[in-house]
């Protein structure tokens, strides 16, 4: 069994903090790893491993702020505006990058002074 990608520490680290020297019993340590990663993150209702290339939908409503759940806002590559059909994704506008800011990027808040249409 290995940790799960959401894990907050590593079996190795682990090992180092309980003086454990062998591998006879990784799994049982991996679980509780899991377990506890698993329930902070359910406790704090948000992810708190690094993600890297997540794609959030999110809803705009045309006002200058938009709310993405995944924080804090490392990079934006894009923002894009989806037609109404959203199974025509990947057809849509792309906003320049020049016109949004991250506004609050613990908060997941991005600005557009023109608004998200």
């Amino acid at each position: 069994m290995a940790l799960a990608a959401y894990a907050l520490t590593t079996l190795a680290q682990a090992k180092t903090e309980l003086g454990v020297t062998v591998s006879t019993h990784d799994a049982v340590l991996e679980w509780p790893i899991d377990t506890v990663s698993s329930a902070a993150a359910e406790y704090c209702e948000r992810s708190l491993h690094y993600q890297t290339a997540i794609a959030e939908k999110v809803a705009g409503f045309g006002g200058q702020l938009l709310y993405v759940s995944v924080t804090p806002i490392v990079a934006i590559t894009s923002i894009e505006l989806l037609p109404s059909s959203l199974s025509a994704a990947g057809t849509g506008t792309t906003y320049a990058a020049s016109s949004y800011t991250i506004r609050n990027a613990a908060a997941g808040i991005i600005f557009r002074l023109d608004g998200f249409q």
